[in-house]
């Protein structure tokens, strides 16, 4: 009889055991930190919250600790901000908990900030003499590059062997994301607005991570005026305005297509018109003459631009020319 009690006994505080450790289970997967930035950058301050639906947040023991140092303890400690690190080094968190029932739950992250940066290019026309960026037009294409600065164990990871998710406009592109995928290009928006680019690089084992997120503003084609002299060229050091006058009774005007698709420059269709009547342009479809015959005189240039491929990519401006003053 005493043996059957005995057992009975065992089998009950196995059970209770058993329940309380199933229990601890069940609140350890449900115990999750909350982490604003997700992938914090070099030297960034990172907020972080406990969030449980198992058990009583408000009323346990928390404690915060930062590479080994307590920084924060107490009940219902639940938020806490700590900055992680320079590239490469490691910030290591942990959260160590005792519920109001006694349980004990603790969770470790280690944070290892990368560097990281996406420098793209507009495949769109601009003169030699241009020293500032081409932007992009309306479908035009913009090459994307990702330049990261992963370090493991004080040695530089090669860019080549980490991993690209990229996103374009808030959508995931798995076809131009991978292993080593560090570059692409793509189409940018068919209206004029802008174009979202975020990339999420990751080592191997994914212990280092890192994202950046860029806007392209999508700008519109430009037409600008230059005086192009047979003997000694176009004039790229002072573009006409819109209102010019001259001494003389001629004059040769240069029109740059600035911002239309480079591939598309030869099959761009130039319109030319003087005082509302369509006119031929010189040697080169983006160069015209104009003249009055005697005396002063004066002549309203028009001149539309449209790329027949790409008909969102269009434009037009105009110049008056005052003759003989």
């Amino acid at each position: 009889m005493k043996n059957n009690v005995a057992k009975i006994l065992i089998s009950v505080a196995v059970l209770g055991i058993l329940a309380l450790f199933q229990q601890a289970l069940a609140i350890g997967e449900d115990f999750t930190v909350e982490l604003s930035p997700e992938v914090p950058a070099p030297n960034q301050t990172v907020s972080a919250k406990i969030i449980s639906y198992s058990f009583d947040v408000d009323r346990s023991d928390i404690s915060w600790i930062v590479n080994g140092a307590v920084k924060l303890s107490g009940t219902g400690k639940r938020n806490f901000s700590f900055s992680v690190g320079d590239i490469g080094s490691k910030t290591t968190l942990s959260i160590v908990i005792i519920t109001k029932d006694g349980l004990k739950l603790d969770k470790t992250m280690t944070f290892q900030p990368a560097g990281l940066d996406i420098l793209w290019e507009a495949d769109t026309y601009t003169p030699v003499s241009y020293k500032a960026k081409a932007i992009p037009s309306s479908e035009s294409i913009i090459k994307v590059s990702a330049f990261p600065e992963f370090y493991s164990n004080g040695e530089k990871i090669s860019a080549s062997q980490l991993i690209y998710d990229w996103e374009i406009n808030f959508k995931n592109k798995p076809d131009i994301s991978g292993f080593g995928k560090r570059s692409f290009s793509f189409r940018s928006s068919g209206v004029f607005g802008e174009d979202s680019v975020k990339v999420t690089v990751s080592s191997y084992n994914k212990n280092i991570i890192a994202e950046k997120k860029i806007k392209i503003k999508i700008g519109e084609p430009k037409i600008i005026f230059y005086k192009d002299n047979p003997m000694e060229g176009v004039n790229y050091n002072s573009a006409l305005g819109s209102e010019i006058e001259l001494g003389e009774n001629e004059i040769s005007v240069r029109a740059e297509p600035y911002f239309f698709s480079s591939k598309n420059l030869n099959s761009l269709s130039y319109q030319w018109k003087m005082n509302n009547q369509s006119m031929e342009p010189g040697e080169k479809k983006n160069t015209a003459d104009f003249r009055v015959d005697s005396g002063p005189g004066s002549a309203l240039i028009n001149l539309r631009i449209q790329n027949p491929i790409n008909v969102l990519q269009f434009t037009e401006k105009s110049l008056k020319i005052n003759f003989g003053i």
